[in-house]
């Protein structure tokens, strides 16, 4: 019997000697506790469970109680090629679909399943560094506790920064404090950039973004950078977006509210005392409030000139004011795209309290128009050379003192789908359209 056992224990040994030679050293696959690699996922901050769907972007943490961290490797190709792993950031994954990760460390492997889903509004294609502003602070913007005191430090920070970044803003009221021309206070301005998140509403304490609260966190970015109250001094525009920048929309505003701009300077100061946004800039801007801006010309709320086409959504124009056209907006061969966007109580003196358009073609859906007033023609929106997209739009509640309350169309034929008129008012002619 011993003989038996004896001959069998040979005969595997001489087996696994055959199949470590044929094929070398085969990997122990971790089982158990007995892995040195600890691998963490996680979802819009919550744990994430392997083969669940997600949808928003998944990070992957490795960390390992070898204290060989420079051994981990990472292969998202089924272990064709090995790249090492820094372990010192989450690995974020982002794109739709089924993704393959293998880890290895020494001759320990461990495979994770991830799946994400198609409901990815923004995916990220790397995690973003954070910058911290809080106007109670004065520190290098580095965390909470140490977080810039104004937000032109933040910007000029991210400026110099690997992209993407986001921008961090306690409640407070933050004035742009950079001019464009030296000798004149009122051309200071705040600048958006690509690749770069401006996001307001948080109380100072949160670590996740979905944490914050913008409505009750009021977040303003204020023009009235001189005397409170007195519009005279203040700056022409919150923001402006100048030739040549191009934003588009990884260029982010989100949970602000902009207010004080007052553009009545020279021509290129007359228009966009919110945001002007010139030649080509199409940023982003979502939970947005534009309250009390003025502008001589053009768009006392937002200017869009030359090809500027943002993306607005769940944004506000409230009691903007246009000497001339656009008291909330005005588009020039500028075509945005509106959801879920309000004009209340706004004013122009010439044409279009809520909205005026030349050679534009917005789009917009789930807007409403109310309490608007233009002196001449055209309480709610004008239209000139091009056809508007308007679905689920209500103009409601406006007053224009010679002809046309709700919209008017002049040479063209926009395409409108339940569109509701209510209580419209023109002394001269159309009342409604």
């Amino acid at each position: 019997m011993q003989r038996k056992t004896k001959q069998a224990l040979a005969l595997i040994a001489i087996v696994a000697l055959f199949m470590q030679t044929l094929f070398g050293s085969l990997p122990a696959m971790a089982t158990g506790n007995l892995s040195p690699l600890h691998i963490t996922m996680t979802t819009n901050g919550q744990p994430y469970n392997e083969g669940d769907t997600a949808t928003s972007p998944v990070e992957v943490q490795v960390t390992t109680t070898s204290g060989d961290s420079a051994g981990i490797e990472i292969s998202q190709d089924a272990r064709t090629t090995w790249q090492p792993f820094d372990d010192t950031q989450p690995l974020v994954i982002t794109e739709e679909g089924k993704h393959e990760l293998w880890f290895r460390l020494a001759d320990v492997e461990e495979r994770r399943i991830i799946k994400i889903g198609s409901q990815l509004v923004q995916p990220l294609r790397m995690t973003s560094a954070i910058i911290y502003v809080d106007q109670n602070k004065n520190g290098n913007g580095t965390s909470w506790a140490n977080a810039f005191g104004n937000l032109q430090q933040a910007l000029d920070e991210a400026s110099d920064m690997a992209k993407p970044v986001q921008i961090w803003l306690a409640a407070g009221i933050y004035k742009p404090t950079e001019r464009t021309t030296s000798n004149d206070p009122r051309t200071a301005t705040f600048r958006m950039q690509n690749n770069v998140a401006i996001y307001g509403g948080f109380n100072g304490t949160e670590s996740h973004l979905e944490a914050r609260d913008w409505v009750n966190n009021k977040t303003i970015l204020s023009g009235d950078i001189g005397i409170v109250g007195d519009n005279t001094d203040n700056v022409y525009h919150v923001l402006y977006h100048p030739n040549g920048l191009n934003l588009n929309t990884t260029a982010i505003l989100d949970g602000v509210t902009i207010t004080g701009g007052n553009a009545n300077g020279s021509f290129s100061h007359r228009s966009g005392g919110g945001m002007l946004n010139e030649n080509g800039s199409s940023p982003q801007l979502t939970n947005v409030i534009f309250d009390n801006n003025t502008a001589n010309s053009y768009g006392g709320g937002m200017f869009n000139n030359g090809s500027s086409s943002p993306q607005l959504t769940d944004v506000t124009f409230d009691s903007n004011n246009a000497n001339s056209y656009g008291g909330g907006m005005c588009n020039w061969s500028s075509s945005p795209t509106l959801t879920d966007v309000t004009f209340d109580s706004n004013n122009a003196n010439v044409y279009g309290g809520g909205m005026y358009n030349w050679s534009s073609s917005p789009t917009l859906t789930d807007v409403t128009f109310a309490s608007i007033n233009a002196n001449v023609s055209v309480g709610g929106m004008s239209n000139w050379s091009r056809s508007p997209t308007l679905t689920d739009v209500t103009f409601a509640s406006i007053n224009a003192n010679v002809s046309v309350g709700g919209m008017s169309n002049w040479s063209r034929s926009p395409t409108l789908t339940d569109v509701t008129f209510d209580s419209n008012k023109a002394n001269v002619y159309g009342g409604g359209m």
